[in-house]
């Protein structure tokens, strides 16, 4: 293919058997497959059955019919994209960080794709764009229920881009996995990866969550509400909300911090809460109005690991008259409103 790139070229046919193969140069080409007839710049290409890209960052377009064509990456960063049509054939990445990247919705019938990154360690990456995705840990897929994209195979990283996510069964990845949804992300599979991103409108999170190496951010555009189970990070977790008094931290602990959002840094270093309302609108939205040293013990609380709905509990009861009386005879600070808190607590009130 080196050089045919003039204007007197037009079509090169492969035999009629045997496994012919078009290569590329060293540079960084772009070779589009429209069903068996291959586009590599101004060229068509039909018959060949084996293309390698060589060296360079080249790029693969799958755009539309049946493929039954072997595809090397070799060396390079090179991308794989599957942009539609009814399947295409084996992908192998090669030596570099390669992708390969789904659009689920241009596949209108049953397909199975098995991608090849090549090398367990160079960092490649699958890449799924879809509506309704279900990640199954065990079988190591991402289907919409129509197309089925299988990342065992020398994948390290995982990035899902979607309407809503669930992910059953347990995950481990390599690498890092990446998940931004436009609705929920349900997770009832333990999840394992080298770091772990993922936002979502609300989070439903239903088992663990481990990073090996990096952090741990839960984005939450509604709400988190996490079923009692832990985040393991090798870092530090961070989970971005909205309003704490809307959230379930299911017995989840750290610092909090008000008034930031994604991808905002907390002021505050190691494990927390990233919330975008203030702490006074926060608890002026459940109609209690409090002075600011009173919120300020109120946040004390919720970084302590109370569960917001019983700090919510605690601030209504504080605007109430009784509430007002125990605050003149104990004080305005943390340590005394964590005594009124066990107080109410013995009569059941924080709780009902």
């Amino acid at each position: 293919v080196t050089g045919v790139t003039g204007v007197n070229i037009e079509n090169i046919f492969g035999s009629a058997s045997g496994a012919d193969m078009v290569q590329g140069s060293a540079g960084s080409e772009t070779f589009e497959f429209n069903g068996n007839t291959i586009t590599f710049g101004a060229v068509t290409l039909t018959g060949f059955e084996i293309v390698d890209g060589d060296d360079g960052s080249d790029v693969f377009d799958f755009i539309a019919g049946l493929t039954t064509i072997l595809v090397q990456g070799n060396d390079g960063d090179d991308r794989f994209n599957y942009l539609g049509g009814s399947t295409a054939a084996a992908a192998e990445g090669g030596a570099g960080n390669d992708t390969f990247s789904f659009t689920l919705a241009n596949y209108t019938t049953p397909v199975a794709f098995a991608v090849d990154g090549g090398n367990e360690t160079d960092g490649d990456t699958v890449e799924v764009t879809g509506g309704t995705l279900d990640i199954d840990g065990t079988a190591g897929t991402v289907t919409d229920g129509n197309a089925v994209v299988d990342f065992t195979r020398d994948i390290e990283n995982l990035v899902v881009i979607s309407s809503t996510t669930v992910v059953n069964n347990n995950l481990l990845l390599p690498g890092m996995l990446d998940v931004d949804a436009s609705g929920d992300v349900t997770w009832n599979g333990s999840i394992t990866a080298y770091n772990v991103q993922i936002q979502g409108n609300t989070l439903f999170m239903n088992n663990n969550v481990t990073s090996t190496a990096g952090g741990i951010t839960l984005v939450a555009n509604t709400s988190f509400q996490n079923n009692g189970s832990a985040l393991n990070p090798a870092s530090r977790f961070l989970v971005y909300s909205v309003d704490p008094f809307d959230d379930t931290l299911g017995g989840l602990t750290g610092s909090a911090a008000f008034g930031l959002m994604f991808p905002d840094l907390p002021g505050f270093s190691g494990n927390g809460f990233v919330y975008s309302t203030s702490l006074n609108n926060s608890i002026n939205g459940q109609g209690v109005f409090l002075n600011q040293q009173l919120q300020n013990a109120l946040t004390q609380l919720l970084m302590d690991g109370f569960e917001p709905a019983t700090v919510e509990k605690l601030a209504e009861f504080l605007n109430s008259e009784e509430g007002q009386k125990l605050l003149l005879e104990g004080g305005t600070d943390k340590d005394a409103l964590q005594n009124i808190l066990l107080w109410l607590s013995s009569f059941d009130v924080a709780q009902n």
